[in-house]
């Protein structure tokens, strides 16, 4: 953490930030109390303002850099009984077109800068968050976890999970040179979910 702090101080360089925090709470709207997605907001989307706050600046005077949001297929769509994870991940899909318009101006820079700004946004992948989902769904329902699982990927026409490994290499392809042109997008990694 000490050489997280003394990076964004300024003391060295970064040239990529990858803001990968995330955490979900089940609720459906009228289940999920202002205080729900008060905690869905600090972590998903404050995490990544805080991260881009203070990686941004070093970037846009060095000239090149990299910001990456970990954002979801929730970010781009709404998924029932994680109303607060869904408003939370719309927003950081948001705060990517948003930085984008940013380095646009002459206070923040030019999209010439060399800085790109994007997400990667993955559907249900084989994580801890997802067990831990998985979990829920078998104790409050009954179903076995199979049965939860296959309810989690009939969208993705794939039938599974995606891989960690899938997802990290997406990222890897952003903070290349080859993604120099690549800015302001969403790249889905879901195995084709609508």
């Amino acid at each position: 953490m000490a050489q997280a702090l003394a990076q964004l101080s300024g003391e060295q360089p970064i040239d990529i930030a990858v803001a990968n925090a995330g955490a979900v709470e089940a609720g459906s709207f009228l289940r999920s109390p202002a205080e729900r997605f008060r905690r869905m907001t600090e972590i998903n989307l404050i995490g990544t303002v805080n991260l881009f706050h203070g990686a941004l600046p070093g970037m846009v005077e060095r000239g090149h850099g990299r910001l990456i949001a970990i954002g979801s297929t929730a970010g781009h769509r709404g998924y029932a009984h994680v109303s607060a994870y869904v408003a939370a991940k719309h927003a950081v899909i948001g705060r990517i077109r948003d930085e984008l318009l940013s380095l646009q101006t002459p206070v923040g820079g030019s999209l010439t800068s060399g800085v790109t700004v994007n997400a990667v946004s993955p559907g249900y992948a084989d994580t801890d968050m997802v067990a831990g989902g998985l979990d829920a769904i078998v104790a409050k329902t009954g179903v076995t976890r199979e049965q939860a699982l296959a309810g989690m990927v009939k969208d993705n026409p794939q039938g599974r999970l995606i891989a960690p490994e899938e997802v990290a290499q997406a990222v890897l392809y952003l903070c290349g040179p080859a993604s120099g042109a690549v800015t302001g997008q969403s790249l889905m990694i879901n195995g084709g979910e609508f």
